[in-house]
């Protein structure tokens, strides 16, 4: 059976992130093939941005989506942080099993001040 749309992309993603050709077939041969790169980097842990993005498209592309990092979870054994607006939080919670696997830490608004600007300035000194 072909892989979903949403699994496909995923875990195209994920291999172009990492610069490492892939499978172009079933899914479970993509999740095979992003292990080996993973652990070569020795990667040690995996962020999703754009979370509130798995809220788009119907309840069962939602599903799969959720299917999707649960699986990426378990099989790669490497942990996960999902980033995004506080519609992250309310696409995790959709899911009783993400639910209870992420905590949500809120990060204070950057402001562009001169504080933040010697901030920079000190990570761009050698």
């Amino acid at each position: 059976m072909p892989a979903e749309q949403v699994e496909r992309d995923v875990y195209g993603e994920l291999l172009n992130a990492m610069n490492a050709p892939g499978p172009i077939g079933y899914t479970a041969f993509r999740l095979k093939a992003i292990r080996s790169p993973m652990r070569s980097m020795r990667v040690r842990m995996l962020v999703i941005d754009e979370v509130p993005a798995m809220l788009t498209g119907t309840y069962r592309r939602q599903r799969i989506f959720h299917n999707v990092i649960r699986c990426q979870g378990n099989e790669l054994k490497v942990p996960l942080i999902c980033a995004g607006t506080d519609l992250a939080r309310q696409a995790l919670l959709t899911d009783p099993q993400l639910a209870e696997r992420f905590e949500t830490f809120h990060l204070k608004r950057w402001l562009n001040d001169k504080h933040l600007a010697l901030r920079a300035q000190e990570r761009s000194s050698p």
